[in-house]
C-alpha cells in the first residue's frame, strides 16, 4: 500500500486555493445583493463560506482568518434573524472583509504566516451588527 502524504507546501498551496476560491464566491454573491437581488440563495451561500473560511483556518492555526470569518458570519445571521432592508452599509463592510482576508491569504501564501492585525476590521463588524440589532429590536 502506498500512501501519499502532502508535504507542508503542498497542503500550504491548497490552502491558499481553496481560500481564494471560497473568496471570490463572496465577491460574487455580494455584488449579487447590493445590485439588489432578492434571493436568499445568495445569503445563504454567504453563511456557508463565510463557515467553511471559518473551519478551514481555525484548523490550520490562522486565528485572524478564524475570527473575521467567524465575526462576519455573525453580522450576517444578525441580519437574517430580521430579515429587514439590507443596511446600507453592510455590502461594504462585508466586502472590505472580503479584502482583509484577501490581504492576509496572501501573507499566508507567501510567508505561511499572518502578519496583518485584523482587530480593526473585528471592531468594525461587531459595530455592525449592534447597529442591526438595535434597528431590530422591538
Amino acid at each position: 500500500m502506498i500512501i501519499n502524504l502532502m508535504t507542508e507546501d503542498e497542503f500550504l498551496k491548497d490552502f491558499v486555493v481553496d481560500m481564494e476560491y471560497h473568496l471570490e464566491s463572496l465577491r460574487n454573491d455580494l455584488v449579487a445583493l447590493t445590485i439588489g437581488t432578492d434571493n436568499p440563495d445568495h445569503l445563504d451561500r454567504i453563511s456557508q463560506t463565510l463557515r467553511k473560511i471559518e473551519r478551514t483556518s481555525d484548523l490550520l492555526g490562522y486565528p485572524q482568518l478564524t475570527s473575521v470569518a467567524a465575526t462576519m458570519t455573525e453580522v450576517i445571521d444578525e441580519w437574517r434573524k430580521g430579515k429587514s432592508e439590507l443596511p446600507p452599509s453592510l455590502p461594504t463592510v462585508i466586502s472590505q472583509s472580503v479584502d482583509h482576508i484577501r490581504i492576509v491569504v496572501s501573507e499566508i501564501k507567501r510567508s505561511g504566516v499572518e502578519h496583518t492585525d485584523s482587530r480593526a476590521v473585528i471592531n468594525r463588524l461587531r459595530e455592525l451588527k449592534k447597529h442591526i440589532a438595535l434597528v431590530l429590536a422591538p
